[in-house]
């Protein structure tokens, strides 16, 4: 393996190493939901506290489904531009390879 081919695969490993730390490091940030889980009613509580019971458990899935949609959206985008920049990476590394071939 020549010097540079040795320096080109080094610095691929540390580009994934990088973006490995970096997106660990962003999922830290990521607010946790603000959904409010409701109490389950005794066997003995009122109708309406069953209603309500009933009514909570409705808006619980609801906040629940909302902030999971939110988040996939979030991730599916993170991942096209990783994705992205993965391909473009990928793309540069065999361009600078073929360069490197034709000058040796």
């Amino acid at each position: 393996m020549t010097r540079t081919k040795t320096i080109l695969t080094t610095l691929a490993a540390v580009t994934v190493a990088a973006t490995v730390s970096l997106a660990h490091a962003q999922d830290t940030a990521i607010a946790k939901h603000a959904c409010k889980r409701p109490e389950v009613p005794t066997r003995t509580a009122s109708e309406s506290a069953k209603k309500a019971f009933n009514s909570d458990v409705e808006a619980y899935s609801a906040c629940i489904s909302k902030y999971v949609k939110e988040h996939q959206k979030l991730a599916d985008d993170h991942i096209k531009a990783a994705n992205g920049a993965a391909a473009e990476y990928n793309t540069a590394v065999r361009e600078m390879q073929a360069q490197i071939e034709k000058k040796e």
